[in-house]
């Protein structure tokens, strides 16, 4: 999910990472190529002009910053151009800041590419390379991305599930401040009940077990609960 406290949530099914304002967290640094104070303080102000629906100001000191390569202000203005604020709705323009930003690892940029592809927004629907860029921003610590992955894997969107990579993921991104956080937090403790039943039953079993049966069984993890729980959180 985008992260933008007062604007409009993004699509359930999956989620984009909002730019954040001139103080970072995890999931959406703030980073700039730029050491100079100015490209800082455009954004800054295009910050403010956005929170107060001033889009046409916001657009301008955004550009200012952005042609001065910070890679928050250019993933700002994919954002805008993604959802049409002060804009016309523009896909391919989005698309164009987001890979700025991106080509200087911002996270939520590649998180945003990768929302991009999944579901064919200005591109072509290509899942293989959602999971791709999705993969980049949750590795960088964006839990939009790590919550994005997740998802795929567990649902085996163009690839068979995983559900213990998609565990892996959900556990990066609950708690944290994403909009998905309640959905990955609770399909997380899913996963997790369902690991620890799936650990009694081997107790019990005892040497009945192979070790090739334990290792499948325990790769399971109950995938129908998680797949289950993921529809739910995508309606």
């Amino acid at each position: 999910r985008e992260r933008l406290e007062a604007e409009r949530r993004a699509p359930p099914q999956q989620a984009e990472t909002r730019p954040v304002a001139a103080r970072p967290i995890d999931r959406d640094r703030d980073r700039s190529v730029s050491t100079s104070p100015a490209p800082a303080s455009e954004f800054a102000a295009g910050v403010k002009e956005f929170r107060n629906r001033n889009y046409n100001a916001a657009l301008a000191a955004f550009g200012k910053a952005a042609a001065a390569g910070h890679a928050p202000a250019q993933n700002y203005l994919g954002y805008m151009y993604r959802h049409g604020f002060g804009v016309t709705q523009d896909f391919a323009r989005a698309l164009t800041w987001y890979q700025k930003a991106a080509a200087q690892n911002h996270p939520g940029a590649l998180n945003n590419i990768g929302y991009m592809y999944r579901h064919g927004l200005g591109v072509s629907r290509d899942y293989a390379e959602a999971r791709t860029w999705f993969k980049r921003a949750a590795e960088r610590g964006d839990a939009a991305g790590q919550y994005n992955l997740g998802q795929m894997l567990a649902d085996g969107v163009g690839a068979a599930p995983d559900y213990h990579e998609a565990v892996k993921w959900y556990r990066g991104a609950a708690g944290r401040p994403v909009a998905g956080e309640v959905r990955a937090s609770s399909i997380l403790a899913l996963a997790m009940s369902s690991r620890r039943r799936v650990s009694a039953r081997m107790t019990e079993s005892g040497s009945s077990f192979s070790a090739a049966a334990r290792k499948r069984s325990a790769s399971r993890i109950s995938p129908r609960a998680i797949r289950s729980r993921a529809r739910v959180t995508s309606v």
